[in-house]
């Protein structure tokens, strides 16, 4: 008997896969990162297909399979195109490596998800600096930086916190870019 395992979780990315199925990449809670197969998936009468789609939170149902996990369900929570999240899970897929838990890091894109919703447009480049800089700091790469540590503190995102980071942004850029080319990937 295979055990079902239940996580609410992020669609990084999506191809096809076998005659009318496709892959995922689903950054879950529980999980981490999970290779997801979907048999089907593209056939007009699949059921999940909608709730599939790339760059939507929902939950998911897996199955462990001999390579990958197998799609049993799937309701998706929300879809929304929008660029910061597009470019967070581009950082996501480059950084992240296997399947290892990461509870903190999927609420921190839980919270840029939810507050990209409400933020006026021009304070969106802040909110993708600031993700980007927790991204890194829960994976290890940022250390002890005086200019950084007000906005590592929590992953609490407040207007506020955006307001205080927008004249420094260009700095925390530099910071973010020298964490990524220490990460080698």
């Amino acid at each position: 008997m295979h055990t079902i395992t239940t996580t609410p979780g992020f669609i990084l990315s999506a191809r096809p896969y076998s005659e009318a199925g496709k892959m995922f990449s689903i950054f879950t809670r529980d999980l981490g990162l999970v290779l997801v197969a979907a048999q089907g998936i593209r056939l007009e009468k699949s059921k999940l297909r909608y709730h599939t789609q790339e760059y939507s939170f929902g939950t998911f149902s897996v199955v462990r399979g001999k390579e990958f996990w197998r799609l049993t369900n799937a309701d998706s929570t929300e879809y929304r195109l929008d660029m910061v999240l597009v470019r967070i899970a581009t950082l996501l897929k480059r950084l992240l490596q296997g399947e290892e838990p990461h509870p903190e890091l999927y609420d921190c894109l839980e919270v840029t998800a939810r507050m990209s919703k409400t933020i006026s447009a021009a304070r969106l480049p802040e909110l993708e600096s600031l993700t980007a800089l927790r991204i890194l700091n829960l994976l290890g790469y940022i250390g002890n930086n005086e200019v950084v540590r007000p906005f590592i503190q929590s992953l609490d995102i407040t207007e506020e916190l955006l307001s205080q980071l927008a004249p420094l942004r260009l700095k925390v850029n530099g910071i973010i870019n020298v964490a990524l080319q220490a990460s080698h990937l």
